[in-house]
């Protein structure tokens, strides 16, 4: 683990909060999906795919598949940072997506 530049002790991480799961979906992934005319749980996973990637499943018959990465995985600060990728790239198509720390409450 990382230490605090500040105060030296161990930072700790925490899994995304629940605050910013209901932002997500509500301000990012169902936004895009209405300007994309997709279902939100397809924007969810090609959100994923852009922006976190796949894991690698090996299956007992030998065969090899992709599934794309979960956010419920991501701390705190990973989630806000993959947002945050999101809004960069809506906005560089033109997409405005608000701060989900600012509005969601």
């Amino acid at each position: 683990m990382p230490l605090c530049p500040k105060c030296k002790f161990m930072w700790t991480s925490t899994s995304r909060s629940s605050q910013q799961n209901r932002a997500y979906f509500k301000l990012v992934v169902e936004f895009l999906a209405s300007q994309c005319n997709t279902t939100k749980e397809a924007m969810h996973k090609a959100l994923a795919v852009e922006f976190l990637g796949y894991d690698i499943v090996h299956l007992p018959s030998g065969s090899i598949i992709r599934t794309p990465k979960s956010t419920s995985s991501l701390t705190t600060t990973q989630f806000k940072q993959y947002v945050e990728k999101i809004q960069r790239y809506a906005a560089e198509n033109g997409l405005d997506i608000p701060n989900p720390n600012e509005e969601a409450k």
